[in-house]
């Protein structure tokens, strides 16, 4: 058997592992003998016939693209976003006259955003275009960021360097100013929602935007800007007065609404909220002054609520509640609150229901089954199998993949981890090890999808002889509110803490060698391996930091004042994780990785790292990636794969 080679190993890193098989179609296209990558099938859909279709990976869904636009419900008007002004399209004009364009937009400032997301989408807000269910009401954004402070990147392929500024609002400092317009092409005016009338902070947060099903009414989730109260209001959507408050959310550190409104009726609409520290279900009544009805309850989260069935009495929604490792698809009976499991197989499920929900589709894999696509019946549960991947590693040695759980370091908390061992492993030897992590809210590593969901290059890596391991600590993703919050104003401390119990575990294996243990990440992850370089120096002899957070006071305001705090509120937390000022602990080998174009994490922080790295006579090194924003995509991944790996064969391996 044959090791496969590095440059295909480190293509798996530009595309995620399960869209590698290459998979025929018999079911879907008759007499087509061509292979297809499950890649494109990512824009799957079902139709109101009942069919299912799909577009390929370069073809946009209807009604929205990556230009930002979207068809009005009845299919007459479409809102084109361009640069910083909106229009609306009359697609079906009932005259010959009749105005094939109108502006909404009334300047030209591109400080001035129209119709686009806001709030550098920390909110689950997808877009800023929100059409209403019934006739042609276009609800948009407008973000005014005039009074945010401007940071400068630099384009470098012209023979004269140039400056695109972008507006980027750090924590502590002036956020821009959103307002939620409403637009009537019949009269061609806007209606502007009295948001400012219950709350006169012009910097809290315009979320989850949803209209009541018959139109007349908009209901707007709004967060004060130190985000630990939220609102639910009602507007009227031709006068934009503000109706009332349908109820309101607190807690001493965050609340976090990422999901619209999900109306089942007119009247009736369902609710995602961490409130009892799980994300559950909630019916309310627009009309009634009563408590929720709360239809799901338990140590598990709801990750998506997709569906409901044409009546309305039934529910379709995925969530970790057989295992926080795996995502599986439940029917919820509204009146009851029974649950029934829809997805039999253990994994990790990715759903869409068709329109009358009757049936799925459904693309799965676990930790020993590479990737299945399949429709299934949701009556009887029986499965049409559409593509199933051979394993892609047939044929080529591939190294052992473990899985297993540890305690985190408050000695209660079971923490899952993964480790990759080496490939033609041999336990009477002594193999250096590389602790790959991210341990940042949203973001889980170790699931139930093919391979415990590793990574190409963490098989490169043990084809090279490493051990590779991974742990997802307190702060991370699927594991509730408490777990998530034990983080909060204190970011890299519980987080390393957790992480050191894990390398306690990866330590008790009497074939790691603890003089040769490395880390790597990127963002989150980049601050996590150089937070634990710093303050575990005698453990960690190498670490490889990509587009790392260094000082949480120059990142962004909504993630940031989140989990942070401001700067004046929480002068300890932010003095305690200040990176940049902590350059002198440095004592292995630290590459430091940015992208020169990075408006997420700002390459400030790694050149502010460098200088105090000077002035303290300590050594980091430098890897700087012309012309790409946060991480390093395309044909260059390749490249910063190969960066990674050079780098721990240099310092780590001997």
């Amino acid at each position: 058997m044959n090791k496969l080679s590095p440059a295909l190993l480190l293509s798996f890193s530009v595309m995620t592992l399960q869209a590698q098989p290459k998979l025929s179609l018999p079911q879907l296209i008759p007499g087509n003998d061509d292979y297809l990558s499950v890649e494109t099938l990512k824009n799957v859909r079902w139709e109101a016939d009942g069919k299912l279709t799909w577009t390929t990976s370069g073809e946009p869904d209807k009604g929205t693209d990556k230009d930002n636009t979207a068809l009005s419900a009845d299919g007459s008007w479409k809102a084109v976003n361009e640069g910083s002004r909106l229009y609306v399209e009359n697609i079906t004009p009932s005259e010959a006259d009749a105005p094939l364009r109108l502006e909404i937009s009334d300047t030209t400032d591109p400080d001035i955003v129209w119709g686009q997301s806001v709030h550098r989408n920390e909110f689950g807000i997808d877009g800023g275009l929100f059409w209403s269910p019934s006739g042609h009401k276009l609800a948009f954004y407008r973000m005014d960021q005039t009074m945010v402070g401007g940071y400068p990147l630099v384009q470098s392929d012209a023979r004269e360097a140039e400056v695109k500024w972008v507006k980027y609002p750090m924590a502590g400092m002036k956020s821009h100013e959103v307002t939620l317009g409403i637009y009537d092409p019949d009269t061609r005016e806007t209606v502007w929602l009295r948001t400012a009338d219950k709350n006169p902070d012009p910097e809290h947060y315009l979320t989850c935007v949803t209209w009541r099903p018959d139109g007349t009414q908009i209901v707007v989730a709004e967060l004060n800007r130190l985000q630990n109260h939220l609102k639910v209001n009602v507007y009227d959507a031709t006068t934009g007065h503000w109706v009332k408050t349908l109820f309101e959310e607190k807690n001493e550190k965050y609340v976090e609404p990422e999901a619209p409104l999900f109306f089942l009726d007119n009247d009736r609409f369902v609710w995602q909220s961490e409130r009892d520290g799980w994300n559950h279900l909630y019916l309310y009544n627009i009309n009634k002054e009563e408590d929720p009805i709360q239809l799901t309850r338990g140590e598990w989260m709801v990750t998506r609520l997709l569906a409901k069935s044409p009546k309305g009495d039934k529910l379709y929604f995925t969530s970790t509640r057989e295992d926080y490792t795996q995502n599986n698809l439940y029917e919820l009976t509204v009146s009851s609150g029974k649950l029934r499991l829809l997805t039999v197989e253990p994994g990790w499920h990715s759903v869409r229901m068709s329109p009358d929900c009757k049936q799925f589709y459904d693309t799965w894999s676990n930790h020993e089954t590479p990737r299945v696509s399949q429709t299934v019946n949701v009556r009887t549960l029986r499965k049409k199998v559409l593509l199933s991947s051979k394993n892609p590693y047939d044929g080529y040695k591939v190294p052992q993949i473990n899985s297993g759980v540890c305690k985190a370091a408050d000695g209660i908390t079971e923490l899952r981890w993964r480790m990759v061992l080496p490939t033609d492993f041999d336990s009477t030897r002594k193999y250096p090890a590389v602790v790959y992590l991210y341990n940042g809210p949203h973001a889980q590593m170790v699931v139930d999808r093919w391979l415990w969901d590793v990574r190409g290059w963490d098989i490169h890596m043990a084809n090279l002889g490493y051990v590779v391991f991974t742990i997802d600590g307190r702060g991370s993703e699927h594991r509730g509110l408490a777990f998530e919050q034990a983080i909060w104003h204190r970011l890299g401390e519980v987080e390393g803490q957790d992480q050191m119990e894990g390398v306690k575990y990866l330590l008790s294996q009497p074939f790691v060698d603890a003089n040769r243990i490395g880390i790597h990440g990127w963002s989150y992850g980049g601050f996590m391996t150089t937070w634990m370089m710093l303050h575990y120096p005698e453990t960690f002899k190498v670490g490889v930091a990509g587009g790392p957070v260094l000082d949480w006071s120059r990142y962004e305001v909504m993630y940031g004042e989140r989990y942070m705090g401001t700067p004046t509120d929480n002068a300890e937390g932010y003095a305690n994780n200040t990176l940049i000022l902590q350059a002198d602990r440095l004592k292995g080998r630290l590459l430091l990785i940015h992208d020169d174009q990075d408006d997420t994490v700002v390459p400030q922080m790694s050149v502010q790292f460098l200088k105090n790295a000077v002035d303290k006579g300590t050594h980091p090194d430098f890897m700087l990636y012309p012309n790409h924003p946060h991480n390093v995509h395309g044909k260059d991944r390749v490249h910063l794969h190969e960066t990674i790996t050079r780098y721990f064969e240099d310092f780590l391996k001997q």
